[in-house]
């Protein structure tokens, strides 16, 4: 599913695996992603292997975006850029290091493929401070009853209709075989999900504002709230994780 990324999904099949002292890593790397067929494990195995050799039992993800780094590890600009390009990476919080996706389309148009390739950076992971998911689920619902007030007072009632009917869709086809992690952690995730998946498309989709006035003020709130349910996101992989490690799910 696109609306979860490979790092969200990677960070919790690796701790489940890394934390129970599973030794079938390539098996792990490759159910992360089961709706992708060709997968490059190499990158990801080896990292994998050697956090789990140092002592590693928690893998944690982090969605970074331009203006918005909050919670990336700290390494060199190679790692920065490729970890922004792609928008997301799974690290190391005892060891350091990181890994990041590559997506690579392949094969004659209209029959094309996509390979996932794993590429390993050296980093130094951020403190990790405290995370509140269920705060954190809590403000998000908040953010979406006023975006959603918001954007109807733009008198946009047909736009936003649409909006629901595509979050609808998304929440009916939001299912990613996640490991058995705490409800509330896999709630958060899958609505923090869907809704930055949303707002994403969204912004794709602002050529029918009546005015341009509108339009960026549409704007504007919909970067708000993919902001907050990208940081939401991470908050429910932490949790997640962490139940993962501690024998809770």
């Amino acid at each position: 599913m696109p609306e979860l990324p490979a790092s969200v999904r990677l960070a919790l099949w690796a701790t489940d695996a890394l934390s129970r002292g599973r030794g079938d890593l390539d098996r792990v790397v490759r159910d992360a992603t089961p709706d992708l067929a060709d997968v490059d494990v190499d990158a990801a195995v080896a990292s994998l292997d050697l956090w789990q050799r140092f002592g590693e039992r928690v893998v944690l993800v982090s969605l970074p975006a331009p203006g918005d780094l909050v919670g990336l590890p700290r390494g060199g600009t190679e790692f920065a850029g490729a970890a922004l390009d792609a928008g997301e990476c799974a690290w190391s919080p005892l060891l350091g290091g990181a890994l990041v996706p590559e997506f690579e389309e392949f094969g004659p148009s209209g029959d094309t493929g996509t390979l996932l390739r794993w590429a390993a950076y050296e980093c130094t992971p951020p403190p990790l401070g405290e995370d509140d998911a269920a705060g954190a689920e809590r403000a998000l619902r908040t953010l979406v009853l006023e975006a959603v007030s918001a954007l109807e007072g733009l008198d946009a009632p047909h736009w936003d209709a649409g909006l629901r009917d595509l979050a609808d869709e998304r929440v009916a086809s939001g299912r990613w075989g996640l490991p058995p992690v705490d409800e509330r952690a896999r709630r958060l995730i899958t609505q923090a999900a869907i809704l930055e998946a949303v707002a994403g498309t969204a912004l794709d989709h602002l050529h029918d504002a009546p005015t341009l006035a509108v339009g960026e003020r549409r704007a504007d709130i919909l970067r708000e709230v993919r902001r907050e349910a990208r940081r939401a996101l991470v908050t429910g992989a932490r949790a997640a994780a962490l139940g993962l490690a501690s024998g809770r799910s």
